[in-house]
């Protein structure tokens, strides 16, 4: 499996850890994706699943995966 695979899974892991209610989790995993993804592909779909994503989330993790895209 390619890098890119790699990440969009991460990032479908991410949003089915917070609907599990894990919102850390789901936090901590979003952001180290986004931190790994190139610049380039820190926008879109990409960023729109994101901060969907993070609106979603409260707390402490959702200032973390805010923090993370404000990068």
């Amino acid at each position: 499996m390619n890098r890119r695979r790699l990440l969009g899974a991460a990032a479908t892991a991410a949003a089915c850890r917070r609907i599990e209610g894990n919102h850390g989790a789901a936090a901590d995993l979003a952001a180290r994706v986004w931190t790994e993804l190139p610049l380039l592909h820190r926008s879109g779909l990409v960023r729109s699943r994101a901060t969907d994503l993070q609106l979603a989330l409260n707390g402490r993790a959702a200032d973390h995966l805010a923090q993370a895209l404000a990068t």
